[in-house]
């Protein structure tokens, strides 16, 4: 620490009534002021939260603009488009880090920004790599490429593949 440092730099900087947090990493957390039990591993992790709860932000820029609670989110920039979003799970670097936003619920894995949801409210939406996608709150998967919505009525949607699928014997 050198005098010119200024002393809110570090992790949760402002916490006043917070408590059973963890914060490693530059500037991680540093905005708290009343949230509480959230473990946060990476410089500028959950960086504008104030009172968020109950998150795990693993890597840096994780969950920056998170603040609601109950978000899971690791590898680089996991979540960092997050605001009112809950209930949330991110796993691979900047998966969820361009649109989702308010949405919760959303279950999100993949290596790349384009993994992310439909709109920044979508809710209970799974997306794998770009690949295998889902409507959780209806109970709907479909693969393929790029999809934003799954088929109503449909349980496994196969409409976007256009080459040959392969049963079991």
């Amino acid at each position: 620490f050198e005098a010119q440092d200024d002393w809110r730099a570090f992790s949760l900087a402002l916490a006043n009534t917070g408590g059973y947090n963890i914060a490693l990493g530059y500037r991680s957390m540093r905005s708290n002021t009343t949230g509480v039990s959230n473990n946060v591993i990476g410089s500028f992790a959950l960086y504008n939260s104030t009172t968020a709860n109950y998150n795990v932000s693993l890597g840096e820029y994780t969950l920056y603009n998170a603040t609601n609670g109950s978000n899971t989110a690791i590898g680089y920039q996991a979540g960092k488009a997050i605001t009112t979003g809950s209930s949330n799970s991110l796993l691979g670097n900047n998966v969820g880090s361009t649109t989702l936003a308010t949405g919760t619920g959303n279950i999100l894995v993949g290596t790349s920004s384009a993994v992310d949801t439909p709109t920044a409210s979508t809710s209970n939406w799974l997306n794998i790599g770009n690949t295998v996608y889902g409507d959780l709150s209806n109970h709907r998967i479909a693969l393929g490429n790029g999809l934003t919505t799954t088929t109503a009525g449909v349980t496994f949607d196969l409409g976007s593949v256009t080459d040959s699928m392969r049963l079991p014997k």
